[in-house]
C-alpha cells in the first residue's frame, strides 16, 4: 500500500537528531499510533497522536518521536477521491 511505503520511507530516512544522543532508539522500540482522516477529496486532515507505547525515554525524546510521526502523516501523498470520508489509525514504530 502507497501510504505505508511513504511511511517507512520518511520515517527510515529522517532520524531525529536528538535521539541519535543516546542508544535508545537502537533497543526500546518506541510506538506512536497517529489517527487521521482522508476526506472524500482524498486529503489528509484531523492528524493526531491517539496513543503511544515507549519504554523508558524522556519526554523530550518522546516529543520528538510524536513531532516525526505527525510529520510522516502529514507529509503523505492525497489519495484518490471517494464517496466517503474513510478514518485510520496508524501504528509508527522507532527503535527495533
Amino acid at each position: 500500500m502507497l501510504a505505508f511505503n511513504v511511511i517507512s520511507q520518511n520515517t527510515e530516512n529522517n532520524k531525529i537528531d536528538t535521539l541519535k544522543k543516546s542508544n535508545i532508539q537502537d533497543t526500546i522500540p518506541i510506538k506512536i499510533y497517529v489517527g487521521f482522516v482522508v476526506s472524500k477529496k482524498g486529503k489528509i486532515e484531523d492528524v493526531k497522536v491517539v496513543k503511544t507505547e515507549e519504554g523508558p525515554c524522556s519526554n523530550e525524546d518522546l516529543e520528538n518521536y510524536k513531532k516525526e510521526a505527525l510529520r510522516v502523516i502529514t507529509s503523505m501523498p492525497d489519495y484518490k477521491e471517494s464517496n466517503e470520508e474513510k478514518r485510520f489509525l496508524v501504528p509508527i514504530k522507532f527503535g527495533e
